[in-house]
């Protein structure tokens, strides 16, 4: 299927970054989520939502012990400008210009808030 999205949907460190997690399977088994997926649901289906963070969101689908390194997302990240960081918790995130970029992983039961260090991807997310 062609891609149906204009070139000028996202900012261009947006798109940039996009393109290179999917250049490395990202997407595979994880997804854009939050205020920025709305654009794409916007473009291909008409849907109207004005609110947009500043934030960057995607949840991942925890990879398999079994699973190789399938890229190291702090480099492919931080070669696009952004800075990384830990918050209080744990969890690492990304900085560049007025955008942070966070990984938010499933939690398996229990209330229990923390990070999960995920090295097939060379981040750690929240939970």
């Amino acid at each position: 299927m062609k891609n149906k999205l204009p070139d000028n949907l996202f900012p261009e460190n947006i798109k940039n970054l996009l393109h290179a997690m999917s250049d490395v399977g990202f997407f595979e088994r994880s997804v854009l989520i939050g205020s920025w997926v709305m654009l794409i649901y916007q473009e291909l289906y008409g849907a109207r939502y004005v609110l947009r963070t500043l934030d960057v969101d995607f949840a991942v689908n925890i990879a398999h012990a079994k699973s190789k390194l399938r890229a190291d997302l702090k480099e492919l990240i931080t070669d696009r400008g952004f800075t990384d960081y830990f918050d209080a918790e744990g969890v690492q995130k990304f900085t560049g210009g007025s955008y942070e970029v966070e990984f938010i992983g499933q939690r398996s039961g229990g209330r229990c808030k923390g990070a999960l260090s995920v090295p097939e991807w060379n981040i750690a997310f929240n939970l």
